[in-house]
């Protein structure tokens, strides 16, 4: 009910919430408790004073006590009202004094005397004592709500009952004064008063000369409030490695010290056995990485590296992994773990390079039944043994080739990589077979003997692997092992893939079927960008694009026999690719803006073409070169005989951004082999 609406007997109703009291009555009545109803009040209800100044202030009744008055507030509303008049005086002072001295004001049920506005508790002499409790909710009404309902009493007040009056009041604890919003500590000592904790003892202190609570050992406190020494309130009580956490055998929070740390809560150190993720020695070719059996985390070498986590060793990665041995030489075990390659019988040479001491023109039986012999100007003898088509092998032993989609161009654009026929007369146009908002795809070579697609990622360090329809993508080396791969060159015969990294500065190889990795290159290298590889010759070449002394290098596909194939009138050397039908490399330099070729040999250099503005990507098809430009982004072709340039063709819808790799997917692989 609200307070206009008027009973039967023409007095008005009290404005009350549900259960809680006091309920409020309008000027001129108070409440009457247990009847719930307001009563007009008379004159005989307060008194009246002058104070300084001629304002009217009022005195509320209830007594003396050491001839102090109980309180006294001034100011009030004209013509001498009591604010807040609907609440009688035992409600709003009550309870005995210590000493007779003016016991702290109470507050009216949060209104301030002067005006009716809202105020915080203030003592006998107006100062304000803000109590540390979170603020009690707006109820929209001149009262707050009984505590019983809300926690709005003091940390040193209780909530108790008040069984005359039917209420729930906030009520200061032993040795505490206030209106049990605000509580104050009394100057007294536990020997005069007990106002110890149940968990604390009264002992004499002999600088504060006087008794004082003690929390007992296993509680911490102040001695009037006292809690076990491991319970908390939030993670903050708790040390940086544990965690406050609720134990169900005590029935209370306490802090508990996280998994590899030991202690009671508050300080906790790690344990001598504690996990990678803790202690953190792990190698630093190894990683941290988690056990779900042992639901531990463990230390674990890295791809390339062998050892227990916190000792982490390179793996040899021999010819018996790598299957970088000679056209005529094979993997053999000269003594426990150590492969080396070695030519066949009726060749001589280091095993990556064998030549022949007789020609298969001298034995036409030294070729496989599926191989005839053929001439050779890379032989010394001038004739080899060379697979027939539809064959791939060493001529000595050649296996079915298999087929799959042919005639095409794959390139990289951004986070695209597109493909698109090698004829402009043939239909369909291109289209993007992989599409990543989160990938860079720059380096690209084919896998011709298991029909793949090959590309760097430089943005996520990784190398990606699809078939050439886009289908089956997976990632080949993850991030983490590499820093930038710029280019990638596939061996198909040895099945590894080598690359050239950027940040790291060296050129790495991996076997594709077992993920092995291995360092093939390092010192002396700048900016590597190219690569290409020669699995007939065993020979493999890259580009640096050091400013100050741009190059391009050739070694064996083990990093041995290093050397420098060009190192004059060379800027900006970007993709190489290996011309297998001269025997040639062949690179695109976006400095000199030309493409030039010189023959693996290191000899008989020559410019192609002279004038792409910024070549990128290079490929070979046939007769062929295909090139990206970053100038004007489109794909060109160039004759590689004549250098006459054909017109050129934008990218494939799909992609954005720069062109960089590019690579043609051959009818069959090139009639070259390495034995192992």
């Amino acid at each position: 009910p609200i307070a206009s609406e008027i009973d039967a007997e023409g007095k008005p109703q009290p404005e009350c919430i549900g259960d809680a009291l006091p309920c409020i009555c309008p000027p001129g009545y108070y409440f009457q408790f247990p009847e719930r109803t307001c009563e007009p009040r008379g004159d005989d209800d307060y008194n009246y004073g002058i104070k300084g100044g001629g304002q009217p202030y009022q005195t509320f009744p209830g007594g003396q006590a050491g001839g102090q008055p109980y309180q006294t507030f001034s100011g009030g509303q004209a013509g001498g009202q009591v604010p807040n008049s609907g609440l009688p005086p035992y409600l709003t002072f009550g309870g005995q004094h210590p000493g007779g001295q003016p016991r702290p004001s109470y507050t009216i049920f949060g209104h301030h005397p002067e005006g009716g506005q809202p105020q915080p508790p203030y003592t006998a002499l107006g100062e304000h004592y803000p109590r540390q409790q979170p603020p009690r909710p707006d109820t929209g009404f001149p009262y707050q709500l009984s505590c019983n309902t809300q926690d709005v009493c003091h940390d040193y007040a209780t909530c108790i009952y008040e069984s005359e009056i039917d209420i729930h009041m906030c009520q200061c604890n032993p040795g505490f004064v206030g209106d049990g919003f605000t509580c104050l500590s009394q100057d007294f000592s536990c020997d005069q008063v007990n106002i110890c904790h149940v968990h604390a003892l009264c002992i004499y202190d002999d600088l504060e000369m006087r008794s004082v609570c003690v929390c007992i050992s296993g509680y911490v406190g102040d001695g009037t409030v006292c809690t076990p020494e491991d319970e908390c309130n939030s993670v903050e009580d708790c040390d940086i490695n544990a965690q406050c956490a609720f134990d169900a055998l005590t029935q209370r929070y306490r802090c508990t010290c996280n998994h590899d740390y030991t202690g009671d809560g508050r300080t906790c150190v790690q344990t001598p056995d504690a996990d990678c993720n803790i202690i953190r020695n792990c190698h630093h070719n190894a990683d941290c990485t988690f056990n779900i059996v042992a639901l531990t985390h463990q230390c674990q070498c890295r791809e390339g590296y062998e050892g227990d986590g916190t000792i982490c060793t390179e793996i040899q990665l021999n010819c018996h992994v790598l299957r970088n041995c000679g056209q005529h030489a094979r993997c053999q075990e000269l003594a426990p773990r150590d492969y080396r390659c070695v030519c066949r019988q009726g060749y001589v040479g280091d095993g990556y390079y064998c030549t022949a001491t007789r020609s298969c023109q001298q034995d036409p039986s030294m070729c496989h039944q599926q191989a005839s012999c053929q001439p050779d100007p890379a032989s010394s003898l001038g004739y080899s043994c060379q697979c027939m088509s539809g064959y791939i092998g060493d001529g000595f032993t050649c296996v079915e080739a298999p087929t799959f989609e042919s005639q095409l161009l794959l390139l990289n654009q951004g986070m695209s990589v597109l493909r698109m026929p090698v004829s402009t007369l043939t239909p369909g146009g291109g289209y993007p077979i992989a599409v990543n908002a989160y990938m860079s795809a720059v380096g690209a070579d084919v896998d011709c003997f298991a029909g793949r697609y090959f590309w760097t990622d430089v943005r996520t360090s990784t190398i990606r692997s699809c078939n050439y329809d886009g289908t089956e993508r997976k990632p080949i080396i993850r991030q983490g092992v590499i820093g930038s791969p710029e280019d990638i060159a596939v061996d198909w015969i040895s099945r590894n893939i080598y690359w050239t990294d950027s940040i790291n500065d060296e050129i790495a190889a991996s076997s594709i079927d077992k993920g092995l990795r291995r360092t093939i290159i390092t010192g002396d290298l700048v900016n590597p960008r190219g690569i290409a590889v020669h699995p007939g010759r065993g020979l493999l070449f890259w580009s640096d694009w050091n400013r100050e002394g741009p190059k391009i290098e050739s070694s064996g596909l083990d990093g041995t026999d290093r050397r420098v194939l060009v190192n004059t009138n060379i800027e900006l050397p970007n993709s190489l690719v290996v011309d297998y039908e001269t025997s040639t490399l062949c690179w695109a330099d976006a400095g000199t803006h030309k493409i030039e070729c010189i023959g693996v040999n290191g000899r008989d250099r020559r410019a192609v073409i002279k004038g792409p503005k910024y070549p990128f990507g290079l490929t070979l098809h046939e007769q062929h070169f295909y090139y990206t430009d970053w100038e004007d982004g489109r794909i060109h072709a160039v004759n590689k005989y004549t250098g006459r340039e054909e017109p050129s063709r934008p990218a494939p819808p799909g992609g954005s951004g720069k062109l960089y790799g590019i690579v043609a997917v051959p009818d069959s692989c090139p009639p070259v082999s390495n034995a192992c």
